[in-house]
């Protein structure tokens, strides 16, 4: 793996051993190897891997490493029992998730889906919800999850899981089924309705095609044949251009020549007519200038004169404003006098209207008199029939209450007789449970009495077994570890563990089919090595001691085609008629006589004589030395020719190179092997004899101490069940002693509801008469109310008469005041605008008189401006008379210039007429070619539009024509003929075959959906009768195994599994009860930790014998365990360790001691896990 979480570095872990643990400090990342791969199996929950999100499983980087973007895990399983539905010997899972949300799955580094590797793993025990990965946690969830979610864990050990996702699958399929069912039920329904209208659109369409196709034939053909002579004339056409556009650029060179001569007069003609220009410009700005002049002294004139007039104006108009100003005061005198007579009629008048609206105000006054006396009654009147109506109400309510409340009173008493009767039961059955619980106590202290003196005896002979005890694990941990090493090693022997694959499975191949070939075995098998020289013997050989021994070079040929056939891997052969010995040269072999030397590898090993071709071949030529400096004295004189290996290991090469330090050799072990196997087997042997001894005398107490504990057993299950049955019969007496206090209240409060609810009645009843009398008076009081209602409306429109009537003279009189108001104000506005024009009259009088100043000052000014005008004028006239000398030079040179150029214009008239004719006529041609050309293009264009014809494809293929007339109309008659058809739907042949089809398509899916739904629902059936076989097959095993298991681990106790609903064993949950000993049968949720672990450890291992997973990951489950549940724990791993592969992760030493291979795992750098191995076998050589 690389990148996941913790693991920055790629690392690569082997777990080819029964039983790995791995360990390390906490939060060194022990946990996150079991994270990955439960991750690389298909977890989808970051919870579940201890994270919030999915991308938190790469490494987020520390203090000295930045994050990486991606982390990948692979895991390689051995396929070779072929478990795994796939056809390889070796099955590699991988997943890879990158930090931009891409994430891929891989099998054997083919990208899949995550569907592929569920259904792959599906039933083995691997899955992410089975139970081969037991996390940090699982154990309490197993046992505290519901009883339903308990049972994957069965599911999966029945194998029915897979039959349970094909169920789903088919129940959903089943369903969609259905809903295909209804939808083409639909379809069918709106196809038959199509049919038929589509049917005559269809005929109606191939009619169209019919007439259309020799339309397009005839119309094609016709065109092609009109293009074809078209282009017959365009070609003549371009021949005649191409003819004058030659002539025309023969004359073209004659005109050319005229025109460069006329071209370099005319060059010199412009630079004399540009000087005129300029001097022309220059005379006329002369003359502009004088002109601007005269224009200033002009204005300057008008300007003096109108100011004149001006003044002369001014004066007029000042004597009209004062005549004015008398006309408007006269005006003014007038308008006043009718101001003062208009006033005095508005007063007259508005004193008149005061009197008559003060009039109309006690008219007003006195109506609304009338109406609040008219309110008056009519409210009283109101509110007398509210009092009637609320009166008749309360006196319903108070009906239904008398009703309500005598009903009450009967189902009060009849409760209260019923309370009274349980009540008398329960005070007998109080008394009988009394005397019970006085007899069970006496009974209960009598046999507390008879246990304490039985457990005396018991501690005095459980002190003497004890020590036995202490001797005999001393002892036992001591073969145990000889015994565990020596079946290490006998595996390993017998797996061919540390061999190479290939080499592996041939030797496998060849035990199991000793006839294939006559093979001996590996360099290592069979040779004899003194301990003393094993690792320089390990070195010197390498990889060749797993070099294969055969005996002829037949032999190996059959084994490597076995090799290549079934892709096993690569293997060295050494045919015992091909291979050769080597020996040292007399020259070499005089090294040997060096200080240090011991010889050559061959002669220090034992081996059978047919092989010394072999050894010799192999270690003639290697001489072994006590030390490095020997090994280089000897490589000397041996002139750097013989290979030198040291008893530490260290290498001379031949030509002098060097090799040493420390190394992890992958051949450890194979030399010493079978040494090791024979003294493991003596010290197991010696140690079995002394435990014997131990034994014998140990069982005589235990014997005593079982008969002494079963007494004791069964005393305590009596005293329990007297302790059980005491408390049972308590909580009876205080149940019964609460019950009848419950029944006495009761009763009590009915006794005072029932009082109440009769003095209530009485005084519903007394307020019944009271509201009857109420309501009598009331209804006689509305009467008399309404009679004086009537007189008072009478009164009420005497009023309104008299009241109309003077409002319409009050209106009268406001019109009449408002017209004579808005006269007054007419007066009062022209009085204003009189006074406001001879005020404006007197103001333009000033003003005036103030111009009258201002233009006397500028005529001043006006006549000094006209003195200098007149002598600029008269500087400009002499500067025009020397430009007009020099223009009258230029003139004559452009004359003279101009008739040479004409002269030349003359000559060249002829040829130009010529030329201009040869260009008319090429002209025409070039336009009858371009109309022919585009007439081409038209016929082209509308054969590609119309009928997607290209001219160059067919012009070939026209059939000639006799007569185009004929043609012609026989296309018109075609084209009324489509007409006549209408509008048709070319689509409708097509879409009519196409429905029809469906048509018939739809029907046959009908009755295949019908088909479908029948076996869908037969293959339901049949996957439910399979999985509550299965079920109930697993569960009978799984249950035996549990309860064995439990008493096992717990040294006794019992524990069994219940189906919470036994007649539905599809849905079923199911329940744990335990009962460790010396303890009653209690809930899991009070159970101690390591209770609790030790349960779910044999849930695990029931589950494990009766569908055992390739391999179980588990993650400190033994950390609830105290030392002598963890050794016993690790006992029945190593029971198990024949079935599956164990990976530990572990802080526990007992379960350390029965791991074949150790990891740990350490921070050296901040946040970064590192990986470190032990093999125990390589610890024990």
């Amino acid at each position: 793996m690389h990148g996941f979480k913790s693991f920055a570095n790629e690392i690569e872990l082997e777990l080819e051993s029964d039983i790995t643990a791995i360990l390390g400090p906490n939060g060194s990342g022990k946990s996150n190897i079991a994270d990955a791969i439960r991750w690389v199996l298909g977890e989808q929950s970051a919870k579940s891997l201890r994270g919030s999100k999915m991308e938190d499983v790469i490494f987020a980087g520390s203090g000295q490493r930045k994050p990486l973007g991606i982390a990948e895990v692979k895991l390689t399983l051995d396929n070779s029992d072929g478990k795994l539905p796939i056809d390889y010997n070796e099955v590699t899972i991988g997943r890879r998730v990158s930090r931009s949300g891409e994430s891929d799955y891989l099998i054997n580094n083919s990208i899949c889906r995550l569907k592929d590797i569920e259904e792959l793993i599906m039933g083995t025990g691997m899955g992410k919800e089975a139970y081969s990965i037991i996390g940090q946690g699982k154990v309490d969830s197993i046992l505290s999850s519901k009883s339903t979610e308990r049972r994957e864990l069965f599911e999966e050990a029945a194998g029915i899981t897979k039959h349970k996702k094909r169920k789903e699958k088919a129940t959903k399929k089943l369903e969609e089924t259905e809903h295909n069912l209804q939808r083409i039920t639909d379809i069918i329904g709106e196809l038959e309705k199509q049919v038929g209208p589509l049917k005559k659109e269809a005929k109606k369409a191939e009619e169209y095609e019919e007439y259309y196709t020799e339309l397009e034939n005839l119309e094609v053909n016709l065109l092609l044949n009109k293009y074809s002579e078209m282009d017959s004339n365009r070609i003549e056409v371009g021949k005649k251009r191409s003819e004058l556009d030659k002539k025309a650029n023969q004359i073209k060179t004659q005109v050319v020549k005229y025109d460069s001569k006329i071209e370099k007069l005319n060059m010199e003609l412009d630079q004399i007519i540009e000087a005129i220009s300029h001097n022309k410009d220059k005379k006329y700005q002369s003359e502009s200038q004088i002109e601007r002049i005269n224009n200033k002294i002009q204005i300057l004139k008008e300007k003096r004169n109108n100011a004149d007039y001006r003044l002369k104006q001014l004066a007029q108009e000042i004597d009209g404003l004062e005549g004015k100003i008398e006309d408007l005061k006269g005006e003014k005198e007038k308008k006043e006098e009718k101001l003062t007579k208009i006033e005095t009629e508005l007063t007259e008048q508005q004193s008149y209207l005061q009197a008559k609206e003060e009039e109309l105000a006690t008219i007003i006054s006195d109506l609304k008199k009338k109406e609040g006396s008219k309110d008056d009654a009519k409210e009283s009147m109101i509110e007398q029939l509210n009092q009637i109506n609320k009166q008749r109400n309360q006196l319903e309510n108070i009906k239904r209450q008398i009703e309500d409340i005598k009903e009450e009173i009967i189902e009060k008493e009849d409760k209260k007789e019923e309370t009274n009767l349980t009540l008398n039961n329960l005070k007998e059955e109080l008394t009988e449970v009394e005397e019970e619980i006085l007899t069970t106590k006496r009974e209960f202290k009598a046999k507390k009495r008879e246990v304490k003196d039985k457990e005396e005896e018991r501690t005095n002979l459980q002190e003497k077994l004890q020590g036995l005890q202490e001797k005999y694990n001393q002892l036992k941990a001591k073969q145990n570890n000889y015994q565990s090493k020596l079946d290490v090693l006998k595996g390993m022997q017998e797996k061919y563990q540390g061999y190479y694959r290939g080499v592996k499975r041939l030797l496998q191949y060849h035990k199991d089919n000793p006839e294939f070939a006559k093979v001996y075995g590996v360099v290592a098998e069979l040779l004899t090595v003194p301990k003393k020289f094993e690792t320089a013997i390990e070195v010197a050989l390498g990889s060749r001691l797993q070099n294969i021994v055969v005996d002829q070079e037949v032999d190996a040929k059959k084994s490597i085609n076995y090799l290549k056939k079934n892709k096993a891997g690569r293997a060295t052969f050494l045919p015992l008629n091909l291979v050769t010995p080597r020996d040292l040269r007399k020259s070499e072999a005089k090294a040997l006589n060096n200080s240090g030397a011991l010889g050559t590898a061959a002669e220090i090993i034992e081996y059978k004589d047919k092989f010394d071709p072999v050894v010799k071949n192999l270690l003639g030529r290697i001489i072994i030395a006590s030390d490095i400096d020997s090994a280089i004295a000897i490589s000397r004189k041996t002139n750097q020719r013989v290979k030198v290996v040291t008893l530490e290991g260290e290498v001379i090469n031949p030509g002098g190179s060097m090799t040493g330090g420390s190394s992890h050799n992958n051949n450890a072990n194979l030399l010493s092997r079978g040494r090791q196997i024979e003294e493991l087997a003596e010290k197991v042997q010696e140690a079995d004899l002394k435990l014997n001894k131990i034994e014998d005398k140990g069982i005589d107490v235990r014997n005593r101490l079982v008969v002494l504990e079963e007494e004791i057993k069964g005393e305590e299950d009596l005293i329990h069940k007297l302790d059980l049955d005491l408390t049972g019969k308590r909580k009876d007496y205080q149940q019964l002693e609460r019950e009848i206090s419950r029944l006495e209240t009761i009763k009590s409060q009915l006794n005072k509801y029932l009082k109440a609810l009769r003095k209530e009645l009485e005084g519903l009843k007394r307020d019944e008469e009271n509201v009857k009398k109420e309501v009598s008076f009331l209804t006689n009081g509305n009467q008399s109310i309404e009679g004086t209602i009537a007189s008072i409306d009478e009164k009420i429109k005497e009023i309104e008469i008299k009241k109309e009537d003077y409002n319409q003279e009050i209106t009268d009189l406001k019109v009449k005041i408002a017209t004579i108001k808005q006269e007054k104000l007419n007066l009062e506005q022209e009085g204003e605008r009189i006074k406001n024009n001879i005020q404006q009259a007197k103001t333009s009088i000033n003003q005036k008189e103030d111009e009258i100043k201002k233009l006397t000052r500028r005529k001043d000014n006006l006549a000094d401006q006209k003195t200098n005008l007149v002598s600029q004028k008269e500087e400009m006239y002499q500067q025009k008379d020397r430009l007009e000398e020099k223009l009258n030079t230029l003139q004559e040179d452009r004359t003279g210039l101009s008739a040479e150029i004409n002269q030349l214009q003359q000559d060249s008239k002829g040829i130009r007429k010529e030329l201009n004719e040869v260009q008319a006529e090429l002209n025409d041609y070039e336009v009858k070619e371009a109309q022919l050309e585009v007439k081409l293009e038209n016929i082209s264009d509308k054969l590609i539009e119309n009928y997607e014809v290209e001219v160059e494809e067919r012009i070939k293929e026209r059939e000639s024509i006799d007569s185009y007339e004929e043609v012609e109309t026989r296309i018109d008659q075609l084209k009324k003929k489509i007409n006549k058809l209408g509008h048709v739907n070319l689509g409708a042949i097509e879409e009519y075959a196409t429905l029809k089809e469906r048509f018939d398509f739809m029907q046959e899916q009908y009755t295949d959906l019908i088909e479908a739904k029948e076996s869908l629902t037969e293959v339901i059936e049949e996957m439910n009768e399979t999985m509550q076989k299965k079920f109930e097959d697993a569960f009978r095993k799984i249950k035996v195994e549990f309860e064995d298991i439990f008493t096992d681990l717990f040294r006794g106790g019992q524990a069994e599994l219940l189906l919470d609903e036994p007649d539905d064993l599809l849905e079923t949950g199911i329940e744990i009860n335990a009962q460790p000993p010396g303890k009653k049968l209690q809930k899991l949720s009070l159970m101690s930790g390591g209770e609790k672990a030790l349960t779910a450890i044999a849930l695990i291992f029931a589950l494990l014998k009766v569908n055992p997973s390739p391999f179980y990951i588990l993650d400190e489950i033994d950390a609830p365990l105290d030392e002598a549940n963890v050794d016993h724990f690790a006992e029945f791993l190593k029971e198990f360790a024949s079935i599956a592969q164990f990976i530990l992760i572990t802080h526990r030493k007992g379960t350390m001691k029965v791991a074949d291979t150790l990891y740990g795992v350490s921070m050296q750098e901040s946040g970064v896990s590192k990986m470190v191995s032990l093999k125990l076998s390589e610890l024990a050589s």
